[in-house]
Order: C-alpha cells, then sequence, then structure tokens
C-alpha cells in the first residue's frame, strides 16, 4: 500500500492506494487525456525497485498529470478523494 497524501484548501488528508489501484487510474485516464508513462515496476536488472524509488515515481506520476492538464481529470480526483479542485491548489502525494 501507498499512503496518498493530499494538500486541498490548507487542509491535508491521506488515502491508502495499492499499486494496482494507480494502475487502474492510469487504464482509465488514458481513455480520456495524454497521460505520461507508468513507471514500470521493473528494471531489466531487478525484480522489483525499492520502495521510496516507487513511491517517487508514483507521485511524479499524479504531479504530471496535474501539471499537464488545466482541468484535473474526474478520475484523479475520486482517486484522491477530492471534491473540486481549483488551479490554485495544490496536490502531492507522499508515501
Amino acid at each position: 500500500l501507498f499512503r496518498v497524501e493530499v494538500l486541498f484548501n490548507e487542509r491535508k488528508h491521506y488515502v491508502l492506494r495499492k499499486n494496482s489501484e494507480f494502475q487502474t487510474l492510469h487504464r482509465k485516464l488514458k481513455k480520456i487525456i495524454q497521460t505520461p508513462d507508468f513507471p514500470s515496476k521493473r528494471t531489466p536488472h531487478l525484480r522489483t525497485k525499492p520502495l521510496e524509488q516507487r513511491r517517487q515515481e508514483l507521485e511524479d506520476y499524479i504531479q504530471d498529470i496535474i501539471y499537464q492538464n488545466e482541468d484535473v481529470p474526474q478520475g484523479l480526483l475520486d482517486f484522491l478523494h477530492v471534491k473540486h479542485f481549483h488551479t490554485g491548489n495544490k496536490i502531492s502525494s507522499v508515501g
């Protein structure tokens, strides 16, 4: 599980998400927006990446989606349990 920290309207809340939930989110978003590449779980020489590196890659993925889209996709807002998003707000994930 990854703990996603959401800073919204100067308040923090957390949601727990499995890697498979991130993958499901990616598949949904690909249908409606141009998404960054989803971070691979595998490298050529290692079966799994260290947890902190994986967490950072998932954080970067979410932030890329937010900053590349004027309107944050509803699927991402639902994933983060955010009801309304205004462009002045910041969202980030932390493991």
